[in-house]
Protein backbone atom coordinates (compact mmCIF):
# COMPACT_ATOMS: atom_id res chain seq x y z
CA UNK A 1 0.00 0.00 0.00
CA UNK A 2 0.65 4.02 -0.56
CA UNK A 3 -0.46 6.73 -0.36
CA UNK A 4 -2.17 8.92 -3.06
CA UNK A 5 -1.33 11.81 -4.57
CA UNK A 6 -3.67 14.03 -2.20
CA UNK A 7 -1.84 11.92 0.52
CA UNK A 8 -5.44 11.50 1.72
CA UNK A 9 -5.78 7.33 1.77
CA UNK A 10 -4.02 4.71 0.59
CA UNK A 11 -3.84 2.72 -2.64
CA UNK A 12 -2.72 -0.38 -3.51
CA UNK A 13 0.67 -0.79 -4.95
CA UNK A 14 0.78 -1.68 -8.61
CA UNK A 15 0.78 -5.74 -9.02
CA UNK A 16 2.82 -6.99 -11.66
CA UNK A 17 0.83 -8.60 -14.50
CA UNK A 18 2.61 -12.21 -14.19
CA UNK A 19 5.41 -12.93 -11.73
CA UNK A 20 7.46 -16.37 -11.63
CA UNK A 21 8.75 -17.56 -8.37
CA UNK A 22 11.32 -20.49 -8.43
CA UNK A 23 12.15 -23.14 -6.33
CA UNK A 24 16.13 -23.71 -7.20
CA UNK A 25 17.70 -27.11 -7.28
CA UNK A 26 21.28 -28.53 -7.95
CA UNK A 27 20.05 -29.54 -11.29
CA UNK A 28 16.56 -28.81 -11.42
CA UNK A 29 14.29 -25.78 -10.64
CA UNK A 30 10.51 -25.70 -9.87
CA UNK A 31 8.71 -22.90 -11.85
CA UNK A 32 5.10 -21.56 -10.66
CA UNK A 33 3.85 -18.30 -12.69
CA UNK A 34 0.97 -16.15 -11.05
CA UNK A 35 -0.83 -13.41 -13.11
CA UNK A 36 -2.09 -10.12 -12.04
CA UNK A 37 -5.66 -11.64 -10.44
CA UNK A 38 -3.31 -14.15 -8.70
CA UNK A 39 -4.06 -17.66 -10.25
CA UNK A 40 -1.74 -19.80 -11.33
CA UNK A 41 -1.11 -19.95 -14.95
CA UNK A 42 1.91 -22.42 -15.15
CA UNK A 43 3.82 -25.15 -13.27
CA UNK A 44 6.93 -26.39 -14.45
CA UNK A 45 10.52 -27.07 -14.29
CA UNK A 46 13.46 -25.71 -15.74
CA UNK A 47 17.68 -27.25 -15.86
CA UNK A 48 19.18 -25.43 -13.70
CA UNK A 49 22.10 -24.42 -16.59
CA UNK A 50 22.40 -21.30 -17.98
CA UNK A 51 21.81 -22.31 -21.61
CA UNK A 52 18.12 -23.92 -20.15
CA UNK A 53 17.40 -20.46 -18.30
CA UNK A 54 18.29 -18.17 -21.80
CA UNK A 55 16.19 -20.34 -23.87
CA UNK A 56 13.04 -20.29 -20.91
CA UNK A 57 13.33 -16.72 -20.37
CA UNK A 58 15.13 -14.69 -22.92
CA UNK A 59 11.86 -14.88 -25.30
CA UNK A 60 9.16 -13.72 -22.88
CA UNK A 61 7.91 -10.56 -21.51
CA UNK A 62 8.80 -8.77 -18.57
CA UNK A 63 7.89 -10.43 -15.62
CA UNK A 64 8.71 -10.08 -11.93
CA UNK A 65 11.22 -13.13 -11.09
CA UNK A 66 11.52 -14.41 -7.55
CA UNK A 67 14.19 -16.87 -6.31
CA UNK A 68 15.93 -17.89 -3.33
CA UNK A 69 19.40 -16.91 -2.27
CA UNK A 70 21.97 -19.51 -3.10
CA UNK A 71 24.79 -20.80 -4.78
CA UNK A 72 23.03 -20.36 -8.08
CA UNK A 73 21.33 -17.30 -7.08
CA UNK A 74 24.06 -14.66 -7.99
CA UNK A 75 24.25 -15.87 -11.84
CA UNK A 76 20.80 -16.12 -11.94
CA UNK A 77 20.10 -13.00 -10.89
CA UNK A 78 22.65 -11.39 -13.31
CA UNK A 79 21.14 -13.50 -16.23
CA UNK A 80 17.46 -12.81 -15.82
CA UNK A 81 18.00 -8.80 -15.54
CA UNK A 82 19.99 -9.14 -18.74
CA UNK A 83 17.21 -10.49 -20.31
CA UNK A 84 14.89 -7.39 -19.06
CA UNK A 85 13.47 -9.46 -16.25
CA UNK A 86 12.72 -7.67 -12.40
CA UNK A 87 14.27 -10.34 -10.42
CA UNK A 88 13.75 -10.67 -6.27
CA UNK A 89 16.38 -12.60 -4.65
CA UNK A 90 13.95 -13.73 -1.16
CA UNK A 91 16.53 -14.53 1.85
CA UNK A 92 14.41 -17.61 2.81
CA UNK A 93 15.34 -17.99 6.29
CA UNK A 94 14.05 -14.92 7.15
CA UNK A 95 10.80 -16.04 5.54
CA UNK A 96 8.83 -17.61 7.95
CA UNK A 97 6.27 -19.81 5.38
CA UNK A 98 9.63 -21.46 4.00
CA UNK A 99 12.07 -21.82 6.61
CA UNK A 100 9.36 -23.07 9.38
CA UNK A 101 6.84 -24.65 6.88
CA UNK A 102 5.93 -28.48 8.18
CA UNK A 103 4.73 -28.85 3.98
CA UNK A 104 7.90 -28.12 2.61
CA UNK A 105 7.98 -29.18 -1.03
CA UNK A 106 9.76 -27.51 -4.29
CA UNK A 107 5.98 -26.79 -5.70
CA UNK A 108 5.21 -25.05 -2.75
CA UNK A 109 7.92 -23.03 -1.83
CA UNK A 110 8.04 -21.96 -5.67
CA UNK A 111 4.28 -21.23 -5.05
CA UNK A 112 5.02 -18.98 -2.21
CA UNK A 113 7.85 -17.11 -3.36
CA UNK A 114 5.87 -16.41 -6.09
CA UNK A 115 2.50 -14.91 -3.98
CA UNK A 116 4.85 -13.38 -1.54
CA UNK A 117 6.67 -11.33 -4.45
CA UNK A 118 3.27 -10.00 -6.26
CA UNK A 119 1.78 -8.80 -2.81
CA UNK A 120 4.79 -7.40 -1.13
CA UNK A 121 8.51 -7.89 -2.04
CA UNK A 122 9.51 -6.70 1.19
CA UNK A 123 8.60 -9.62 2.95
CA UNK A 124 11.14 -11.39 0.91
CA UNK A 125 13.60 -9.73 3.05
CA UNK A 126 15.46 -9.23 -0.32
CA UNK A 127 18.90 -9.36 -0.70
CA UNK A 128 21.31 -7.93 -3.35
CA UNK A 129 24.29 -10.18 -4.85
CA UNK A 130 27.85 -8.40 -5.64
CA UNK A 131 28.43 -7.61 -9.08
CA UNK A 132 30.61 -10.33 -11.07
CA UNK A 133 34.00 -8.81 -10.42
CA UNK A 134 33.36 -8.69 -6.88
CA UNK A 135 32.47 -12.30 -6.87
CA UNK A 136 35.73 -13.25 -8.65
CA UNK A 137 37.56 -11.72 -6.35
CA UNK A 138 35.76 -13.01 -3.38
CA UNK A 139 35.82 -16.62 -4.78
CA UNK A 140 39.82 -16.07 -4.92
CA UNK A 141 40.03 -14.96 -1.40
CA UNK A 142 38.15 -18.08 -0.65
CA UNK A 143 40.62 -20.42 -3.31
CA UNK A 144 43.66 -19.04 -1.63
CA UNK A 145 42.56 -19.22 1.97
CA UNK A 146 41.52 -22.94 1.06
CA UNK A 147 45.19 -23.59 -0.82
CA UNK A 148 46.98 -22.08 2.45
CA UNK A 149 45.23 -24.50 4.97
CA UNK A 150 45.88 -27.39 2.26
CA UNK A 151 49.71 -26.74 1.40
CA UNK A 152 51.29 -27.66 4.97
CA UNK A 153 49.45 -31.28 4.66
CA UNK A 154 50.70 -31.45 0.97
CA UNK A 155 54.03 -30.69 1.49
CA UNK A 156 53.93 -33.58 4.63
CA UNK A 157 52.46 -35.94 2.24
CA UNK A 158 55.62 -35.19 -0.71
CA UNK A 159 58.21 -35.48 2.18
CA UNK A 160 57.03 -38.40 3.56
CA UNK A 161 56.67 -40.32 0.15
CA UNK A 162 59.87 -39.40 -0.65
CA UNK A 163 61.31 -40.67 2.26
CA UNK A 164 59.80 -43.95 1.95
CA UNK A 165 61.52 -44.68 -1.33
CA UNK A 166 64.61 -43.72 0.98
CA UNK A 167 65.21 -40.39 -0.44
CA UNK A 168 65.15 -36.97 0.87
CA UNK A 169 63.94 -33.43 -0.86
CA UNK A 170 66.66 -30.91 -0.50
CA UNK A 171 66.15 -28.39 2.01
CA UNK A 172 64.36 -25.02 1.70
CA UNK A 173 61.67 -27.05 -0.82
CA UNK A 174 59.41 -26.38 -1.87
CA UNK A 175 61.17 -24.13 -4.86
CA UNK A 176 61.57 -24.69 -7.89
CA UNK A 177 65.67 -24.65 -8.35
CA UNK A 178 65.27 -27.91 -5.41
CA UNK A 179 62.48 -29.44 -8.06
CA UNK A 180 65.34 -29.22 -10.84
CA UNK A 181 68.17 -29.99 -8.43
CA UNK A 182 65.96 -32.95 -7.13
CA UNK A 183 65.10 -34.22 -10.93
CA UNK A 184 69.34 -34.08 -11.83
CA UNK A 185 69.50 -36.70 -8.39
CA UNK A 186 66.29 -38.87 -10.31
CA UNK A 187 68.92 -38.84 -13.60
CA UNK A 188 72.03 -40.29 -11.42
CA UNK A 189 69.58 -43.43 -10.16
CA UNK A 190 70.53 -46.84 -10.54
CA UNK A 191 67.01 -48.13 -10.65
CA UNK A 192 64.87 -47.56 -13.21
CA UNK A 193 61.80 -48.11 -11.16
CA UNK A 194 62.74 -45.47 -8.30
CA UNK A 195 63.59 -42.68 -11.37
CA UNK A 196 60.31 -42.99 -12.91
CA UNK A 197 58.83 -42.63 -9.28
CA UNK A 198 60.78 -39.96 -8.13
CA UNK A 199 60.14 -37.66 -11.70
CA UNK A 200 56.59 -38.37 -11.47
CA UNK A 201 57.13 -36.92 -8.17
CA UNK A 202 59.21 -33.75 -9.21
CA UNK A 203 57.53 -33.17 -11.66
CA UNK A 204 54.04 -33.17 -10.56
CA UNK A 205 53.37 -33.08 -6.29
CA UNK A 206 56.51 -30.28 -6.44
CA UNK A 207 55.64 -27.84 -8.61
CA UNK A 208 52.01 -28.13 -7.44
CA UNK A 209 53.31 -26.99 -4.19
CA UNK A 210 55.34 -24.09 -5.80
CA UNK A 211 52.56 -23.28 -7.93
CA UNK A 212 49.88 -22.90 -4.25
CA UNK A 213 52.75 -20.75 -2.68
CA UNK A 214 53.03 -18.34 -5.85
CA UNK A 215 49.59 -17.99 -5.57
CA UNK A 216 49.20 -17.08 -2.58
CA UNK A 217 52.12 -14.43 -2.33
CA UNK A 218 50.41 -12.57 -5.38
CA UNK A 219 47.08 -12.48 -3.79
Amino acid sequence: MKKNAAGKGLVPAAIPDLTIGLDVGDRISKLCAIDGSGEVVERSAVNTTRDAWTKRFGGMKCAQIVLEVGTHSPWMSRLLSELGHQVIVANARKVGLISQSDFKTDKIDAAILARLGRVDPKLLSPITHRGRESQIHLVTIRACDTMARGRPRLIACVRSTIKSMGYRLPKGWPARDCGSAFECDVAESDSDDSAESKSCLANGLAPTVFDCSSSLQSS
